[in-house]
């Protein structure tokens, strides 16, 4: 099941770029 495992793939991306962004929001000071 090529597509199910693509869209998996594609869920697991998602969360670990998100978890990343907000580690970083919680690590680094906004300087904006």
């Amino acid at each position: 099941l090529p597509a199910l495992l693509d869209a998996l793939a594609g869920v697991v991306a998602g969360a670990l770029a998100l978890a990343v962004v907000l580690g970083a929001k919680k690590i680094m000071p906004q300087r904006k």
